[in-house]
Protein backbone atom coordinates (compact mmCIF):
# COMPACT_ATOMS: atom_id res chain seq x y z
CA UNK A 1 0.00 0.00 0.00
CA UNK A 2 2.93 2.46 0.96
CA UNK A 3 3.92 2.56 -3.02
CA UNK A 4 0.45 3.18 -4.49
CA UNK A 5 -0.19 6.94 -4.78
CA UNK A 6 -3.80 6.64 -5.12
CA UNK A 7 -4.34 5.43 -1.28
CA UNK A 8 -3.27 7.27 1.69
CA UNK A 9 -2.75 5.25 4.64
CA UNK A 10 -1.65 4.51 8.27
CA UNK A 11 -0.11 1.96 9.50
CA UNK A 12 -1.83 0.45 12.39
CA UNK A 13 0.26 0.60 15.36
CA UNK A 14 -1.97 -2.70 16.47
CA UNK A 15 -4.96 -5.25 14.68
CA UNK A 16 -5.93 -6.32 11.75
CA UNK A 17 -7.90 -3.31 10.50
CA UNK A 18 -6.53 -0.44 8.33
CA UNK A 19 -8.94 2.76 6.79
CA UNK A 20 -7.27 3.96 4.11
CA UNK A 21 -7.98 7.11 2.04
CA UNK A 22 -9.18 6.93 -1.48
CA UNK A 23 -7.56 9.63 -3.92
CA UNK A 24 -10.44 8.90 -6.92
CA UNK A 25 -13.62 10.77 -7.41
CA UNK A 26 -15.88 7.83 -6.62
CA UNK A 27 -17.83 6.91 -3.91
CA UNK A 28 -16.16 4.55 -1.44
CA UNK A 29 -19.87 2.03 -2.18
CA UNK A 30 -18.98 2.31 -5.86
CA UNK A 31 -15.34 1.41 -5.18
CA UNK A 32 -16.39 -1.41 -2.92
CA UNK A 33 -18.13 -2.71 -5.69
CA UNK A 34 -15.47 -2.48 -8.44
CA UNK A 35 -12.76 -4.09 -5.46
CA UNK A 36 -15.88 -6.84 -5.55
CA UNK A 37 -15.58 -7.55 -8.55
CA UNK A 38 -12.09 -8.10 -9.03
CA UNK A 39 -12.38 -10.50 -6.19
CA UNK A 40 -11.54 -8.28 -3.24
CA UNK A 41 -13.79 -7.39 -0.44
CA UNK A 42 -13.57 -4.23 1.23
CA UNK A 43 -15.99 -2.59 3.57
CA UNK A 44 -16.72 1.34 2.48
CA UNK A 45 -15.84 3.99 4.80
CA UNK A 46 -19.31 5.69 4.36
CA UNK A 47 -21.01 2.86 6.68
CA UNK A 48 -18.70 3.94 9.29
CA UNK A 49 -20.16 7.54 9.10
CA UNK A 50 -23.49 9.36 9.93
CA UNK A 51 -22.18 12.22 7.35
CA UNK A 52 -20.25 12.14 4.63
CA UNK A 53 -17.08 12.08 6.48
CA UNK A 54 -15.66 9.01 5.77
CA UNK A 55 -16.94 8.25 1.84
CA UNK A 56 -13.20 8.36 0.60
CA UNK A 57 -12.21 5.38 3.22
CA UNK A 58 -12.49 1.88 3.27
CA UNK A 59 -11.88 -0.52 5.40
CA UNK A 60 -9.52 -3.05 5.18
CA UNK A 61 -8.98 -6.37 7.02
CA UNK A 62 -5.76 -8.04 7.07
CA UNK A 63 -7.08 -11.76 8.55
CA UNK A 64 -5.38 -14.01 5.39
CA UNK A 65 -1.84 -15.29 4.90
CA UNK A 66 0.74 -12.62 3.77
CA UNK A 67 0.63 -13.61 0.22
CA UNK A 68 -3.59 -13.49 0.08
CA UNK A 69 -2.97 -10.24 1.48
CA UNK A 70 -0.59 -9.20 -1.20
CA UNK A 71 -2.28 -10.51 -3.74
CA UNK A 72 -5.44 -8.30 -2.80
CA UNK A 73 -3.46 -5.11 -2.32
CA UNK A 74 -2.09 -5.94 -5.89
CA UNK A 75 -5.61 -6.16 -7.02
CA UNK A 76 -7.05 -3.30 -5.32
CA UNK A 77 -4.29 -0.82 -6.73
CA UNK A 78 -5.24 -2.52 -10.37
CA UNK A 79 -8.81 -1.79 -9.72
CA UNK A 80 -7.66 2.32 -9.13
CA UNK A 81 -5.65 2.02 -11.71
CA UNK A 82 -8.34 0.89 -14.08
CA UNK A 83 -10.80 3.65 -12.57
CA UNK A 84 -8.35 6.57 -13.28
CA UNK A 85 -8.08 5.13 -16.75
Amino acid sequence: IKGTSEIEWIEPSQGIISFPKLDIEMSSEEFAKEAKRSGVLVAPGSYFSRDDDYDSHIRLTFGKDFQSVVQGVQQLSKVMEDIRG
